[in-house]
């Protein structure tokens, strides 16, 4: 997909979205950020170290002290209170022995980490959630959505910050974290040992990456012979309509069933031996009558995202001319995140009604949403140009609607998460510094 900039390219029309978004940013920041990130997009330069590319990365580091500012000054509550109480207990002591005295301790690698940014941040805990959400930021912004696309890495993360879904990395840390670095690792299949590290550092922090053994075990084998292998082929066209069915059946099963059914449902495998651990896990997601969320805006965006994945052409990965400028680990990339998109929204919808659930078990599909994307950016589709193109509008208007919304939301009283204090349209740069340094 390309877009015709070469109008703005070659003149100072482009510094408009700079000078807008830095007024912005100084007086919204959230908002602000948004006219930097297209003045990076239409600031494309090929030259890896020109003054450009300075610019470019500088104004991204910014977006990322931003969004993570954002993200942690937000009130304590719930799973940040808990993660805040085993940073304290561990109090910057040997990990292993934090991980040991705790009754029932979360993965091991967060009391490393947790240990090591105690030390660094003096035992601030302010310290600690910014450190933490800056690390998941900085991954996101400069290693996996520069990582996926060269080319339009400022626009995912654009489709990225519009989510609402990403400014839970307070709440989520853990999985938050331990998907960053899986993520990184599909990016950084090409150096074999740091994809090694980064995915056995996603499992120690979470375990819940396990879930995705077969995309683990797809980026040590020769992805050409198992694309041009028939029976794969046979294989990939069964899953592909299969998925298709149970994208269906779990749609209009999210659709229809209600608190009772699935109490009812719990109640029947609660009587399963076996399966009690599974009734005790969800209990408090179908017995205690919490909120239906729904989470109906994201089911538009990953049915968004499946139009486009449905109609990707075959001719990216046959023998074709087309087909040759792809390497190998670019093929890898798109087959991961192909098979990760497929098990991340059947869970999501098979969950949708109970309550965090799906968040918990879908995080890197809703949470990491925009950089789904990539793929109708970068791969030939069947869909036409104008068609395509005036998808992807109605696509970025619905994203941007749903993030006003988010913000909108947050400014009234009472909201689930509060962040800023409430004041998300009133809250200048400096008073972003300011929550920063009286919470440290």
């Amino acid at each position: 997909m390309t877009f015709n900039l070469s109008s703005i390219q070659t003149n100072y029309q482009k510094y408009i979205f700079l000078i807008i978004g830095i007024c912005l940013w100084i007086k919204i920041p959230i908002i602000g950020v948004l006219p930097l990130l297209l003045f990076v997009f239409i600031n494309k330069n090929s030259k890896s170290y020109s003054l450009d590319s300075l610019l470019n990365n500088s104004i991204l580091l910014l977006v990322a002290v931003t969004v993570t500012l954002f993200c942690c000054l937000i009130d304590i509550q719930a799973d940040t209170e808990q993660y805040l109480i085993a940073y304290r207990d561990c109090n910057g002591n040997n990990p292993i022995e934090c991980f040991q005295s705790t009754n029932y301790p979360f993965e091991p690698g967060f009391y490393f980490l947790a240990s090591l940014l105690f030390i660094i941040c003096n035992g601030s805990e302010m310290g600690f959630l910014l450190s933490w959400s800056f690390i998941i930021n900085l991954l996101t912004f400069f290693v996996i959505c520069k990582g996926i696309s060269k080319n339009y890495y400022a626009l995912l993360v654009f489709f990225v910050i519009l989510n609402p879904a990403f400014y839970l990395q307070a709440f989520l840390m853990r999985q938050f974290i331990s998907s960053t670095f899986f993520l990184c690792a599909l990016v950084c299949r090409k150096n074999k040992f740091t994809c090694v590290l980064l995915i056995f550092l996603s499992i120690v922090n979470h375990y819940s990456i396990l879930l995705y053994l077969p995309i683990i075990i797809m980026q040590f084998i020769d992805i050409n012979s198992l694309l041009e292998h028939s029976f794969f082929n046979k294989i990939s066209m069964s899953l592909r309509y299969l998925s298709i069915i149970l994208f269906v059946f779990a749609l209009i099963y999210s659709s229809y069933v209600n608190q009772s059914t699935l109490a009812s449902i719990y109640d029947t495998i609660n009587n399963i031996p076996q399966l009690s651990f599974l009734a005790a896990k969800s209990a408090s997601f179908v017995k205690n009558q919490l909120a239906n969320i729904g989470f109906l805006p994201h089911l538009v965006l990953v049915t968004f995202i499946g139009y486009f994945y449905i109609n990707l052409s075959r001719d990216n990965y046959i023998n074709t001319s087309l087909n040759y400028r792809l390497t190998s680990e670019e093929k890898r990339l798109d087959l991961s995140m192909l098979c990760l998109y497929v098990l991340q929204s059947i869970l999501f919808l098979f969950t949708r009604n109970l309550d965090y659930l799906p968040l918990r078990l879908s995080l890197i599909l809703l949470s990491f949403l925009g950089i789904f994307f990539y793929l109708p950016l970068e791969r030939k589709s069947k869909l036409k140009p104008p068609i395509k193109f005036l998808s992807m509008v109605i696509l970025l208007s619905l994203s941007l609607s749903y993030f006003i919304y988010f913000l909108q939301v947050n400014s009234r009283a009472n909201p689930t998460f509060n962040y800023l204090e409430g004041r998300v349209f009133t809250s200048s740069i400096i008073d972003y510094i300011e929550m920063a340094i009286s919470r440290w």
